[in-house]
């Protein structure tokens, strides 16, 4: 049986070090100016505590946040989980009435916050990671549900490891073609060094179950 590991954010309750330099201005030199309690959403931790740091070139203060907190009135292991049901196929709704389940109450707003926010930073985490190691591009299509319709969605991954390098919406043959052709021509620029070839391959939309095509080699 395949198995999926999700890990979450951790959550501390105090800063575990100082910060190394102003959040504004960049300088090392800073003075501890106080603590406050915050009062947070998690379903361990219900109140953390935040440092105070007062610049001494520009003379702002800033906060200083423990592990997985910020400054959301939930910690960042809380939005992980509303983001992680709804990508189990949970609405929004629902995933809000899972975690009162729980003990913590977050708005069905706050979920679509969350799940936006994790769309987000998965982006930026996928955004430059071509490699150029990569043999195979792969290249096929899903349907998911947008705004409670059905929509057609190209991704292109890297075939061995099944990692996301692209997407295209409401995704057409032609476009995906040029999508992984993208990626092919990035891969044949940088090359493996050791002279292999390099294939594009994807799916063709089809009312059946769906046939491989070639899409181009060398």
């Amino acid at each position: 049986m395949e198995r999926i590991r999700f890990i979450l954010p951790q959550v501390k309750t105090f800063p575990d070090e100082r910060p190394d330099a102003c959040e504004y201005c960049g300088s090392p030199i800073l003075t501890k100016h106080g603590t406050a309690d915050k009062t947070v959403k998690d379903l361990h931790v219900e109140k953390v505590t935040t440092v105070r740091y007062r610049c001494s070139d520009c003379g702002r203060t800033f906060r200083h946040y423990p592990p997985g907190i910020d400054r959301s009135g939930q910690t960042q292991r809380m939005r992980g989980w509303a983001a992680l049901a709804w990508a189990l196929g949970l609405s929004l709704r629902s995933a809000s009435h899972l975690l009162a389940a729980f003990g913590v109450s977050i708005s069905r707003m706050s979920a679509r916050r969350d799940v936006q926010e994790a769309g987000r930073n998965a982006r930026k985490k996928q955004a430059g990671r071509t490699r150029g190691h990569m043999t195979v591009v792969g290249a096929d299509e899903t349907v998911v549900r947008v705004k409670g319709e059905k929509a057609v969605v190209g991704v292109v991954t890297d075939a061995a490891t099944g990692e996301v390098l692209g997407r295209a919406g409401q995704a057409r043959f032609g476009r995906l073609h040029g999508l992984a052709s993208g990626f092919r021509e990035r891969l044949r620029s940088r090359g493996d060094g050791r002279g292999r070839p390099e294939y594009v391959q994807a799916r063709r939309p089809s009312s059946g179950s769906g046939s491989s095509d070639l899409l181009g080699s060398r």
